[in-house]
């Protein structure tokens, strides 16, 4: 087989035995897995509105009273285990699964055994291939999931005329309601369940269909084929193409899903229609049209950022190792710097294939699920798993996939408000630790769940951190006056009412819990609520200085911005132990678990910006003390966990700790399909270990670009083209030996452009020499909208 392909490809020589081990194609809105079987192909399906449940009916109760409880129980009476009780009195159902829509089976009539295999995803072209010969016939199999058509395309070719023979088959997991043939076409419909219990909860009855109340969602796929020669029937069994010379099968796939707080009827939206309709307008443009403005799309988000290091830089160099190959050799003990950046492009491709403009955000497993009752219920994890999925979005140019998480936060926002209101005595709005499509915003557990992941109602905070962020690397004002803005004030508002005084009149949070961890109390119990959890309070301080900056950029809200001052002065500031490490909890206590995975009180260093060692020393060397101790106890072993320390230490501008999470995560934390394994399997790893990459390349959160603050050692020459920077900068990087040796700054907006640089340097634009001024170890000039600005060592 031809391996001189694409250097951003992932290749194999055998087919996927299980789910874990196919390629995943993706619009954002379809999701398959393809195996690449020779004889009995399966492409697994998902659909990302289809979920279980129907919106929220459960009225929220009134828990102002108990929060009043829990905050005599923590500050009065230091009873800790007694507020864990007590939260659970606060909680509301579990929310509901995304769910697995079906498969597509091709059988294909090859009489002899295959030679020559090879299956392989090019991430330049979302497109999965499939090549292999039997008796002397060489097979191809190309699939792309078109996002302007919202359909999938397998074309299927043979090297002579007349060899294609196959059936064509839909399947469910789920309530079967039709299966219809036409002349060409196969086409099922069917219904989700009304309730799913998630997989780690106990349940006679875990999977609940319609009982009559017209609840569950509706959902359709429908397949047609486009054969050149042959015949073509069909029967109960399916379709069946016998004797072709090629032929494209045509998918689309739609669920009744209109909006979270709408009954999902066939009266609101027929989904079958909808199938049919982007069905017979793809087939009337034809496969080569359809393929080509796939392509124009796609490459537009996928092409904005390259990356090469050592060996791929050589124009020579060829991928002739697979891809499990590689992996193999790396978990051994071996390096493989290919593999490394490869990685890095596939969170990329993942993040492109599974959240678009429009649609949902990607959830723990991004849009794939084979499971009716997955892990976790494959939901929208709030308490670090969603937000990790987009952290790659700004940096690496996906700045158009964040608006899918920036959308929902508006759903959350209108079903949070409710939950502040009712559940809290308070504006604006709460979210906990899990949603869901429905928006669910309650804290879950059904009264029996345990406080220490329930008792959370920070997630709409950290949530609109994401809000600004795209701000500020976009630096669109009138999106921030018009929807970026009145989120950050509606959390705002929250925050406002929320906080209470300490016995010192400090203000804190209280009840207060550090997500999924717990400490244990003086009777050596673990317990999850206190007051004033490191995670809350760095939540806190940083929206409120973004809402300041945010309404003085857009001239609004001065009382309130005074406001927000003065509650920052009376925060209750970080708390550093006898050890020296910044605390998680409001007080010194001894861990439960002292290497659990969640490090949530080190926000502030990652994904947070403020504890840097340029403005905050001590608290810097107190978050790494922190860190190295968590490490010791054997922290950071889940994927994304471990993704998480890629980019602390990228932050802490340790590239030799940033390397060896790299490559750790690599060997522990890795799937032969390069998936990310918590376990079980999680896409937020696979998006944290982008994010922790385009961390060590180049950072921007404090005020000025960093280039290579943690380059990895060994990635010692190299090239990274169109890494973003706030302040709508587009930055370009080449390197030798370790060292800068030029790069080019694109300017979006214009305005003061600050780089880092202490030794000589010379900026030109357009060939002409730029005058740059020098302030606190940068180099500063005024950069031009649209302008491009080279940066070179001056020859010594």
């Amino acid at each position: 087989m031809d391996t001189m392909c694409s250097v951003n490809r992932l290749w194999y020589q055998q087919a996927a035995k299980e789910w874990l081990q196919a390629l995943p194609l993706g619009n954002g809105s379809m999701g398959a897995m393809l195996y690449g079987k020779v004889k009995n192909e399966r492409i697994q399906l998902n659909a990302e509105t289809l979920w279980s449940g129907a919106p929220l009916q459960e009225p929220v109760q009134d828990g102002t009273a108990v929060v009043e409880t829990m905050r005599q129980l923590v500050l009065n009476e230091a009873d800790y285990a007694g507020a864990d009780a007590a939260a659970q009195k606060l909680q509301g159902p579990f929310t509901q699964s995304y769910l697995p829509l079906g498969e597509l089976c091709l059988s294909f009539a090859h009489s002899g055994e295959e030679t020559d295999y090879c299956r392989d995803l090019d991430l330049d072209t979302a497109t999965a291939r499939v090549e292999y010969c039997v008796d002397g016939v060489s097979f191809v199999r190309s699939a792309w999931i078109s996002q302007p058509h919202g359909v999938m395309g397998v074309r299927l070719t043979a090297s002579r005329p007349g060899q294609l023979t196959f059936d064509a088959q839909l399947a469910t997991p789920l309530q079967t309601h039709s299966v219809e043939t036409g002349d060409s076409s196969v086409r099922l419909v069917g219904k989700a369940p009304v309730h799913v219990t998630p997989s780690y909860w106990p349940d006679e009855e875990p999977v609940r269909y319609d009982a009559g109340d017209g609840c569950g969602m509706w959902f359709a796929a429908v397949v047609d084929i486009d054969a050149v020669g042959g015949t073509m029937t069909t029967d109960d069994d399916g379709l069946h193409v016998a004797g072709a010379d090629e032929a494209v099968v045509w998918l689309a796939v739609d669920t009744s899903f209109t909006a979270h707080d709408a009954l999902p009827t066939w009266q609101n939206k027929d989904p079958l229609a909808a199938c049919q309709r982007r069905l017979e307008r793809a087939m009337d443009l034809g496969y080569a049209a359809v393929y080509q403005e796939h392509l124009a799309e796609y490459k537009e988000l996928f092409g904005s950022v390259e990356l090469l290091v050592e060996e791929n830089l050589d124009p020579a160099w060829q991928d002739d190792i697979a891809t499990d190959q590689r992996l193999q050799t790396v978990v051994a003990g071996g390096k493989d710097h290919h593999l490394e950046r490869l990685l890095f492009q596939y969170g990329r491709y993942l993040l492109v294939a599974s959240s678009r403009p429009g649609t949902l955000p990607a959830n723990l497993q991004g849009i794939w699920n084979d499971e009716v009752r997955p892990p976790w219920s494959s939901n929208w994890t709030t308490n670090i798993n969603l937000e990790m999925n987009y952290w790659p979005a700004e940096v690496t140019g996906l700045s158009a996939c964040h608006t899918a998480l920036l959308d929902f936060v508006n759903v959350l926002q209108q079903t949070g408000s409710e939950v502040a209101a009712t559940l809290y005595g308070c504006r604006g709005f709460a979210v906990h630790h899990n949603s869901d499509i429905w928006g669910t915003a309650h804290p879950v557990g059904g009264g029996r769940g345990k406080a220490l992941w329930s008792m959370w109602p920070m997630a709409g905070v950290w949530l609109c951190q994401h809000v600004w962020e795209h701000f500020l690397f976009g630096q669109d004002v009138l999106w921030l006056r018009q929807h970026g803005y009145p989120l950050l004030k509606a959390a705002a508002l929250f925050i406002e009412d929320w906080l209470v005084e300490d016995s010192q009149g400090r203000l804190i949070t209280c009840p207060s819990t550090s997500p999924e961890n717990a400490f244990l109390d003086q009777q050596q119990r673990a317990v999850a609520v206190s007051a004033a959890a490191t995670m809350d309070m760095a939540l806190i301080r940083e929206h409120l200085q973004h809402c300041c900056e945010a309404a003085e950029r857009l001239a609004v809200d001065a009382e309130h911005r005074n406001h927000w001052r003065e509650l920052l002065q009376r925060l209750r500031p970080y708390q550093i132990g006898a050890k020296g490490q910044l605390l998680e909890w409001w007080q010194d206590v001894p861990e439960a678990e002292p290497g659990h995975r969640h490090m949530s009180h080190l926000y502030g260093l990652y994904p947070g910006s403020h504890i840097h060692e340029d403005t905050e020393p001590e608290l810097t060397a107190a978050a790494e003390a922190s860190l190295r101790r968590r490490l010791a106890a054997g922290g950071g072993h889940t994927g994304w966990s471990r993704a998480w320390l890629m980019a602390f230490w990228a932050r802490l501008r340790r590239p030799d700790d940033a390397e060896l999470n790299l490559r750790e995560f690599l060997v522990s934390s890795t799937l032969t399909n390069l998936f990310g394994n918590h376990p079980p399997f999680q896409m937020d790893g696979n998006f944290g270990y982008t994010a922790g990459v385009a961390e060590m390349l180049l950072q921007s959160h404090n005020g000025y670009l960093e280039l290579l603050p943690a380059l990895p050692p060994t990635w010692s020459c190299g090239e990274v083209r169109g890494l973003r920077g706030r302040g709508a900068f587009t930055v370009d990087i080449t390197w030798q030996d370790n060292h800068v040796t030029q790069a080019a700054i694109g300017s979006a907006s214009g305005g003061r452009c600050s780089l880092l640089w202490e030794g000589p340097i010379q900026v030109l634009c357009d060939g002409r020499n730029v005058p740059v001024q020098r302030r606190n170890r940068c180099a500063v000039w005024h950069a031009e909208p649209g302008a491009v600005y080279s940066v070179h060592v001056p020859a010594s």
